[in-house]
């Protein structure tokens, strides 16, 4: 066995090594940068603090109030488990997503994505406009009252729901009283 033989081995585990280090570095802030959650908001938010830019999360029981006039979220809602979301006079430019909520509360909001609200409490949307699609599925209470829906909208399971003097701009199912 000649010293070249001996040593190429080992030549390759350290050239393997090296080139998966190297790569393990790389990926690292790429994943990281990706994870990265948005703002988080549990209290208010006012037109002073607002526009907000990215992803707004409510935590798991925690009450998030979007106040307007002019409060802007440039992304999407994401409301925890047992937590609320109020928005009055107030635009959300992405989609608004809670499962398992306690109350979602639109007064005078304009959701430019869409909305599902999933095994939540208290449903109530007031004078408020929806772009994109509606979709509320297993929750307690459901009120919807003079507000423009411009996606398909889909109602299921709900316990109770009312809707009244809504405007449906596509597909309306189950979504009446």
């Amino acid at each position: 066995m000649t010293i070249g033989q001996k040593n190429k081995p080992f030549f390759v585990i350290v050239f393997s090594t090296i080139m998966l280090l190297s790569s393990v570095a790389i990926a690292l802030p790429y994943q990281e940068a990706a994870a990265a959650p948005g703002t988080t908001c549990a209290g208010n938010i006012n037109s002073v603090s607002s526009p907000i830019i990215g992803n707004l999360i409510v935590p798991n029981g925690a009450t998030c109030t979007l106040s307007g006039p002019n409060v802007e979220i440039q992304g999407n809602v994401k409301v925890g488990k047992n937590a609320n979301l109020i928005c009055a006079d107030s635009t959300i430019t992405g989609n608004v997503v809670a499962r398992g909520s306690d109350a979602i509360t639109f007064i005078n909001c304009t959701v430019q994505g869409n909305v599902t609200i999933a095994n939540s409490n208290d449903v109530f949307i007031n004078a408020s406009t929806i772009d994109g699609k509606l979709t509320l599925r297993g929750n307690t209470e459901v009120v919807v009252l003079s507000s423009t829906i411009g996606g398909n909208a889909t109602c299921a399971r709900n316990v109770a729901q009312f809707f009244d003097g809504n405007t449906f701009l596509a597909n309306n199912k189950n979504c009446t009283l």
